[in-house]
């Protein structure tokens, strides 16, 4: 929504690294970094012993879709 919400020079927004890269693509918008970023995320994956298969299947999805997750995100150090 924010593509229709930010049509006019004088907004601005803070928006997931992905979404902002998806509107610069659209040429809706320019990207600019925070001066003073919050601190990067660290995700845990916690695993039960003994999953089923349909647990595993996800587990093995995301561990796959890593190398792309880490093409849209990107880091801004």
């Amino acid at each position: 929504m924010l593509q229709y919400l930010i049509r006019n020079d004088d907004l601005w927004a803070i928006a997931p690294v992905s979404v902002a890269n998806y509107l610069m693509q659209k040429e809706i918008v320019d990207m600019f970094t925070l001066e003073d970023p919050p601190p990067n995320r660290i995700c845990y994956i916690v695993q039960q012993e003994g999953q089923n298969q349909y647990a595993k299947q996800i587990v093995e999805t995301i561990f796959q879709s890593l190398p792309k997750i880490n093409k849209i995100i990107k880091r801004w150090n």
